[in-house]
């Protein structure tokens, strides 16, 4: 994506904005802070206007918006319908007055040469500092939404819209949005997944049939059955589903799959381990992590989300570590017929002696 927009102008510096409200902001600027920093020509800032006007504030809506979206999803509905359709939201920027100067100020003593935003409201507001006779680069437009776009991204001028995808593209042109100003670029991610391995490309779905389809279970069941119901009438599609410690929900899935004109297999928490191991610590190898702790902690830069997420881990995992050593001490005694408890220690010893020569990686 940066070299799309630095085709379009020769960068220096870039500014690029983003807000808290949503993960997906903070993510994709940050994606794109890293990107333009592995050219030595060009130097991007990260900022986010509304934690820098008012910190508190801020925080305390960021709050109430996630609240909002995961406690009562359907007043969410509304209010995003009513500013993808009401002509009355702009009116509402207005009240963003300090907002706006302080971003003026900011651009008039930074000098970027080119602005990105992964937020909409930026827009707004840049454009309103031209409307009042400041003058500075082009700004971008980084839209972090798929498919259901919401139309605060493209109402009002940008130099350029990136999208994740043709079809987001493809609905921006039937808006009016010209079609050289929309670019399908993919959603910004980390430098490690940038050079992927030529196995972990995703297949071209276009040339054959035959479809693989993980189908995870994790909340929001309501459903599950239904879709999974849906998913099985493909007779070339090979499906895994993945339904937990629920073991109704595995039998459910078991029953549905017999006779279904999809092949099925239904993993259960043992299962998931598995998987886990094969989807998910390759991912934490490239970055070179180790724990899903230590991912938390580089995902949110903070010792907390860590720490929690390590006292989780711990909880899970109680019983699947006691069932290994149990299993240990089991096969080592029957090995070498000493007694059960003897042969616990020594494949805990093992387990040390392997921990000490190789570190995390024998783990």
């Amino acid at each position: 994506m940066e070299q799309s927009i630095a085709a379009h102008f020769p960068m220096k510096k870039i500014l690029i904005l983003t807000a808290g409200y949503g993960e997906g902001h903070n993510s994709a600027a940050r994606a794109l802070q890293s990107a333009f920093n592995e050219k030595p020509e060009v130097e991007a800032e990260l900022i986010d206007l509304f934690a820098l006007r008012a910190p508190r504030l801020n925080h305390f809506s960021r709050r109430a918006y996630l609240k909002v979206i995961n406690a009562t999803p359907k007043i969410w509905s509304a209010i995003y319908s009513w500013l993808d359709r009401s002509p009355l939201v702009p009116l509402t920027f207005k009240a963003l007055g300090s907002h706006r100067e302080l971003l003026g100020r900011l651009i008039a003593e930074k000098q970027p040469s080119a602005i990105c935003s992964t937020y909409p409201v930026y827009a707004w507001l840049l454009n309103d500092l031209r409307s009042r006779g400041q003058q500075f680069c082009p700004h971008y437009t980084i839209i972090t939404d798929a498919l259901t776009i919401n139309s605060l991204w493209f109402r009002t001028p940008s130099a350029g819209w990136f999208v994740t995808d043709p079809d987001s593209g493809a609905l921006l042109c039937t808006r009016g949005i010209p079609t050289e100003r929309v670019h399908a670029s993919g959603f910004p991610v980390a430098i490690a997944f940038a050079d992927r391995r030529p196995d972990w490309q995703p297949p071209e779905i276009t040339r054959t049939a035959h479809r693989k389809i993980l189908f995870m279970i994790n909340s929001g069941r309501s459903h599950a059955l239904q879709i999974a119901r849906a998913l099985l009438q493909h007779r070339d599609w090979q499906i895994t589903f993945t339904a937990g410690r629920d073991v109704a929900l595995q039998h459910e899935l078991k029953n549905l799959a017999v006779g279904a004109p999809a092949q099925a297999t239904v993993l259960g928490w043992t299962g998931g381990f598995c998987l886990v191991g094969l989807l998910v610590a390759p991912y934490l190898r490239s970055l070179n992590l180790y724990t899903v702790p230590d991912f938390f902690g580089w995902r949110y830069r903070s010792a907390w989300p860590r720490r929690i997420a390590a006292l989780a881990a711990v909880m899970v995992s109680f019983i699947y570590v006691v069932a290994q050593i149990y299993g240990v001490g089991l096969i080592t005694s029957r090995l070498t017929e000493v007694r059960f408890e003897i042969g616990i220690l020594l494949g805990l010893s093992g387990v040390l002696v392997c921990s000490f020569l190789g570190g995390m990686r024998a783990v």
